[in-house]
């Protein structure tokens, strides 16, 4: 009996591998991000670097250019004063680095450079060198003081002067380049620390967004393995109800054979008694017991789904009756049971009488866990004129229910109960059973002041009473003929062929579907009615009547079952009447007669 289980928790999911695709992305983005701003770190270096070295290298012309000019000038004094080859040689040497030096800016200039004014450099320089070389001349002629003149005169100013202007607008201008170059740079560096600073930014958000998201996909996870867990206990909890559910099953089909051999041989004993016989009433008790018997017989039934509910008139107030004795003697002493019918004798209802004691047995059961301490329990039962509904009312003075709890009591599988105390499937079963039905159920609990469940119902016409002396006239009743009996179970075998060869019947008994092939084999043998188990031991029941059928059998048959299921009434033809277990052999009698008075055809059996 696999109960419903409750889904809702399945609304947390687990994304699946996206927190892996996340996680790759992230990582590849962050490497992406990092890897230009290194690229653009370095280029910024570069950069940098170059600015750094063109600098350096403007300066040592700088510093080059004035250097020579000024050894150019001071060996060129010292050569005329003193006529010493060794400045002379020096002279030179300044002189081809110096014109080298300018040569090379002038024919690879750098950015910045000033070519115009390095050009006059090179001309102010040799101009410088052609003054110079005459008052060298002058001097190698023992002309000291005209060479000195030369020297110190105004052509030698004019290229002197022309060289230091030169000179000046050249480094001024290279070092107005580099400051420009220096300060775009420093732009750049701000630009290349935001955009660091943002690429920072991203991949920190990036993380920061990536690490939100695992953590709510470890909380769906976490989520989801407790619904899955819960959902396993509920499995779990529902395998042990169809466990136990197949068990009352059993349990309900052995009981139904035992009870139709009690109620058999009882209603025998009562009819060979005198009508004034003290034990007939004792007997008519125990019949009466059976039939207790067999309400709680269809409620295991009913509790297995095993048993299709049998649907007549019911007399709630007797149901109720009846009920309150069971109940009384499982109720503990501190618990008062208090029922209260109303007015009416009888309150009609169209419904299930094994399935509507399983309703109260169940609120009963509750209202007793919820008076730990004891308390009152009231059954009532109201019916108002012109609602054409009963209320059945089952409230107990217990400890009541949260809202909460009071919200989520009707759920399966929820209950406040401790481990192995309870299964939550009760107010869930009533629930189901109210339902099928066609009624209602309300709840009305609070904490400390008890719980109240209301059952309304729709109530039905009273139906025709039943014959006070049915026992009289079943002892009228007789018949004639060949019956076939095939049962499994020997008490009730037992007692069906008794009561149908105390009726006027020649009865041929079998206990297995073997056997009962092997009869219907017998070609001298005619049947006038068959009778079988639907669960015969060795095969099922409706299949050898089938095999029967097939050989020519065509006459009616009566097939005893605990439970009809639309599948074995599909198999079942027109002429196949049905007895539901436990048989009361009253009904088996005037069926058997029925189906075998005049006028019936009588059919072979091959």
């Amino acid at each position: 009996m696999a109960g419903p289980v409750n889904d809702s928790r399945r609304d947390a999911r687990i994304p699946g591998s996206r927190p892996r695709i996340w996680i790759l992305i992230a990582s590849g983005m962050t490497l992406v991000l990092f890897g230009l701003l290194a690229y653009h770190v370095d280029e910024t270096l570069h950069v940098g670097k170059e600015l750094t070295a063109a600098y350096l290298g403007g300066e040592a012309l700088k510093d080059l250019i004035m250097e020579r000019q000024q050894e150019l000038s001071l060996t060129a004094l010292l050569l005329v004063a003193t006529r010493n080859e060794e400045w002379l040689s020096r002279h030179h040497r300044v002189e081809r680095n110096l014109l080298a030096s300018v040569s090379a800016a002038i024919a690879q200039p750098r950015p910045g450079y000033d070519v115009a004014a390095l050009t006059d450099v090179h001309e102010a320089v040799q101009g410088l060198s052609r003054v110079e070389t005459d008052a060298f001349q002058l001097a190698a002629q023992g002309n000291v003081s005209a060479g000195l003149e030369l020297l110190s005169g105004g052509a030698y100013q004019i290229w002197s002067e022309r060289f230091t202007t030169s000179a000046e607008t050249f480094i001024d201008s290279f070092l107005g380049y580099l400051r420009a170059e220096m300060e775009g740079h420093r732009v750049h560096e701000f630009r290349s620390l935001g955009v660091a600073v943002a690429i920072v930014a991203i991949c920190v958000g990036m993380w920061l967004y990536l690490a939100r998201r695992i953590r709510q996909w470890a909380d769906a996870f976490s989520r989801e393995a407790d619904a899955r867990t819960q959902l396993e206990v509920e499995l779990a909890q529902a395998q042990k109800m169809e466990a136990v559910g197949r068990l009352a099953s059993g349990i309900a089909h052995d009981f139904s054979n035992l009870l139709t051999a009690i109620r058999g041989y009882t209603t025998l004993a009562r009819e060979q008694l005198a009508p004034e016989h003290p034990a007939r009433m004792a007997l008519s008790r125990v019949e009466d017991a059976a039939d207790q018997a067999d309400d709680v017989t269809r409620g295991l039934l009913t509790f297995g789904r095993k048993g299709a509910a049998e649907r007549k008139p019911v007399d709630l107030v007797r149901l109720l009756k009846d009920g309150a004795a069971g109940l009384r003697r499982f109720l503990p002493g501190t618990v008062r049971l208090r029922l209260e019918t109303g007015p009416d004798p009888s309150v009609w209802v169209f419904g299930d009488p094994g399935q509507l004691q399983q309703v109260l047995l169940n609120l009963a059961v509750n209202a007793r866990d919820a008076m730990p301490d004891g308390g009152e329990l009231t059954v009532s039962l109201e019916a108002p004129e012109g609602a054409g509904v009963v209320v059945v009312r089952v409230s107990d003075t217990g400890l009541g229910m949260e809202a909460e709890v009071l919200r989520r009591a009707q759920e399966p599988f929820f209950t406040t109960k401790d481990p192995g105390d309870g299964t939550g499937l009760g107010l869930s079963l009533v629930h189901g059973i109210v339902a099928s039905h066609s009624g209602s159920i309300h709840i009305d609990s609070r904490p400390g002041s008890g719980t109240s469940v209301s059952l309304r119902l729709p109530v039905t016409e009273t139906p025709p009473e039943a014959e006070e002396e049915a026992p009289a006239k079943e002892a009228q009743t007789r018949g004639s003929g060949t019956i076939f009996l095939a049962e499994g179970h020997a008490y009730v075998r037992d007692i069906l062929a008794t009561a149908l060869e105390d009726t006027g019947f020649s009865v041929t008994p079998v206990r297995t579907c073997p056997e009962f092939r092997a009869l219907q084999q017998q070609r001298e043998s005619a049947a006038d009615l068959i009778v079988l188990d639907a669960d015969l031991p060795g095969g099922c029941g409706v299949t050898c009547l089938e095999a029967i059928r097939q050989r020519g059998y065509s006459g009616p048959a009566i097939v005893l079952t605990y439970d009809l299921t639309p599948e074995m009434e599909r198999r079942l033809g027109a002429d196949v009447m049905v007895l539901r277990k436990p048989v009361r052999i009253g009904d088996l009698r005037r069926l058997a007669v029925a189906l075998t008075g005049p006028g019936r055809r009588k059919g072979p059996v091959a």
